[in-house]
């Protein structure tokens, strides 16, 4: 899990271009080294901070959208990177998109509008 925007960001719009931008730099190194890899990102708000007990404290992120972000993840393809439609509109002036379909997420109640990300 990786995740942009905190503890601070640049902005929705270009933390989603370099959260696309890394994964496709982050595919094209596992192509090179015959790695099976695929992806799964999604845009929207969470909760961020320290999270557990005092035996076991860590910095991470919880939250319905990161939820959906797994769920991508699990649906996409080996070598392939699957966005949400939130991520598929703040990204859609400089990269190439092309739609899937909706999806049924496990947890999900509404149905996700996905789309690839061109490599």
């Amino acid at each position: 899990l990786i995740y942009f925007g905190a503890p601070s960001t640049q902005g929705k719009i270009e933390d989603a271009k370099n959260c696309c931008k890394m994964s496709l730099e982050m595919m094209g190194i596992a192509s090179d080294f015959n790695i099976n890899m695929r992806v799964g990102i999604h845009s929207g708000e969470c909760m961020v901070g320290d999270y557990g007990s005092d035996q076991r404290m860590e910095y991470t992120v919880i939250g319905s959208a990161v939820n959906i972000a797994s769920r991508l993840e699990s649906n996409s393809e080996s070598g392939r990177i699957l966005i949400s439609e939130p991520t598929q509109h703040l990204i859609h002036n400089d990269f190439e998109c092309i739609e899937n379909e909706f999806l049924v997420l496990k947890g999900i109640k509404k149905r996700v509008r996905t789309f690839w990300l061109e490599i």
